[in-house]
């Protein structure tokens, strides 16, 4: 009588094994439809955006061409002028603080020099220091002389250029009853 016991005992378990198998299928198959009713409702939800995309392009396209149109202007070439006006004030002014420095420093080598001048101007004992003060002057004037003339070539491309031409915005409204209106 055991092993007739112990076969049924085992026969119960194989029919709960059996029992949870099938539902853990069954789970299983639910979640993978579910995955592909999601990926389906993604899919769906990526072409209406794509198409809401177009749809904004070719809205945003619209006032670029009457402004083009206006204006008789190529936006993105004007834009493009724009960078390289900008690119090129920043390199102005990177040129500007490059020369400032430049001048800093040349203060320092002019009071240095002052300096020199000023202790060598003192007579020394056998010998005579005019001529040695006539050289430390004349250096002092060349570089005062090179520092004025890279101050005016900084003011002189400093000079701001007047723009060519000035973009006009445009806006476009959609009002309640869907009809657009432009407003400039």
């Amino acid at each position: 009588m055991k092993a007739h016991d112990q076969i049924s005992s085992l026969n119960i378990k194989i029919k709960n094994l059996e029992d949870v198998n099938q539902t853990l299928n069954q789970l299983l198959s639910e979640m993978s439809e579910a995955s592909s009713n999601e990926m389906k409702a993604m899919k769906l939800e990526m072409e209406a955006m794509k198409a809401d995309k177009v749809m904004k392009d070719e809205q945003l396209q619209i006032p670029y061409a009457v402004v083009e149109s206006h204006l008789k202007m190529n936006v993105h070439a004007a834009f493009e002028e724009i960078e390289v006006r900008r690119d090129e004030e920043r390199r102005l002014e990177r040129e500007r603080h490059l020369a400032e420095e430049a001048t800093h420093k040349n203060k320092g080598i002019i009071n240095d020099t002052q300096e020199v001048v000023g202790s060598a101007s003192q007579p020394d004992i056998g010998s005579s220091s005019s001529q040695q003060d006539i050289e430390m002057v004349e250096v002092v004037e060349v570089q005062e002389q090179e520092v004025v003339e890279d101050e005016q070539e900084m003011v002189e491309a400093e000079e701001v250029q007047e723009p060519e031409f000035m973009i006009v915005g445009l806006m476009l409204f959609k009002e309640r009853e869907g009809q657009e209106r432009y407003c400039y």
